[in-house]
């Protein structure tokens, strides 16, 4: 059994026309969810045994904020490619991970985060909502990594910071 951590990154700021979208930063509300998840995850035990992230700046900021409040070291791994990618390409970076790691976080970006959930889990046609700094589970029923496929998984679980966090006004 291999467990995949599906997290899109935090809210990003969106109204610099100067800034290219590769190039946005995490919004003051997009640092604070990305540490609740690493909290969150590490208090129930959730600890990935890798991450890869996009190099986009806001997903590089949400896997540091993540992975400081973890409080594990768990190594992190840029994956350039991830930032403006697709279902297949992603797939065939989860298919070459090392059969050590039993478990993986990957942090990006939606449409294809949400597409990798339904092509991963459910039947052709489903695709699930990822708000920013959600995180799904993903239990592969597989030995090795190079055997994930489509519809070889269960959605375990499902995390969005709003459930938690409390707006103060």
């Amino acid at each position: 059994m291999k467990k995949i951590y599906i997290m899109r990154h935090g809210k990003a700021k969106w109204n610099d026309n100067e800034i290219e979208d590769f190039d946005r930063p995490l919004k003051g509300r997009g640092h604070k969810a990305a540490k609740f998840m690493g909290s969150l995850l590490s208090v129930n035990q959730e600890i990935p045994d890798v991450i890869l992230s996009s190099t986009a700046v806001r997903a590089k900021e949400t896997t540091e904020d993540f992975k400081k409040s973890l409080g594990s070291v768990v190594p992190v791994i840029y994956e350039e490619t991830l930032y403006m990618t697709s279902v297949e390409h992603t797939m065939k970076i989860l298919r070459e991970l090392n059969e050590e790691d039993e478990s993986v976080m990957i942090i990006g970006h939606n449409p294809t985060w949400e597409n990798l959930i339904g092509y991963l889990v459910s039947p052709v046609g489903f695709r699930m909502y990822l708000p920013t700094c959600g995180v799904v589970c993903i239990e592969a029923d597989i030995d090795e990594w190079s055997e994930l496929d489509d519809q070889c998984s269960t959605l375990k679980w499902f995390l969005v910071p709003k459930l938690f966090m409390m707006k103060h006004t």
